[in-house]
């Protein structure tokens, strides 16, 4: 229908039936358009959060537990999250656990960290000298979000599991 637009609460929810969408998202994505007032786009998103089809918690828990999958620690699925537009209250939230409360972050993350590590076995394998290996290996999960002490954590882990013995493996970031 030409010279008709499409009311706000439509927009969104076709927006939300490509893909799941945090509320900022969905909100940054209806001001984008610039078809509609604020207080339409506020409307909108509104019934959308009374009716659950827009739910930031339960889209954080989600996101987070499948950026941990993909072996990212929680520097970087913060970062993510932002991107995201999710409020740091949904984010620490879900980082602390959520309904399920399944994240022990003081728990797991050398664990995630050193499965992170054992996905990439083959290239640190393939460095001979142990200092560069281990540089290597941190400097990776720290790019991945890994704090710096956890990271040495998970490669120690990583060392255990590996015919390279202790004195290969090196101490000089311990």
């Amino acid at each position: 229908m030409p010279g008709v637009t499409k009311r706000a609460y439509e927009a969104a929810v076709e927006l939300l039936s490509r893909r799941l969408l945090s509320e900022g998202d969905l909100t940054a994505k209806l001001y984008a358009k610039q078809a509609w007032t604020s207080a339409e786009i506020h409307a909108a998103v509104a019934e959308l959060k009374r009716i659950g089809a827009v739910n930031d918690g339960r889209l954080a828990e989600s996101m987070i537990r499948l950026y941990r999958d993909r072996g990212y620690g929680p520097a970087k699925i913060r970062l993510e999250m932002r991107k995201h537009h999710f409020p740091d209250e949904a984010v620490n939230y879900a980082m602390a656990g959520g309904d399920e409360a399944e994240y022990l972050p003081e728990q797991d993350e050398a664990d995630n960290a050193a499965e992170a590590l054992r996905r990439k076995e083959s290239q640190l394998k393939r460095e001979s000298d142990p200092m560069k290996r281990k540089a290597k290996a941190v400097r990776f999960l720290m790019g991945r979000g890994f704090s710096c002490g956890d990271a040495v954590k998970a490669y120690g882990k990583w060392l255990q599991g590996q015919e390279i013995s202790e004195d290969e493996g090196g101490d000089e970031y311990e």
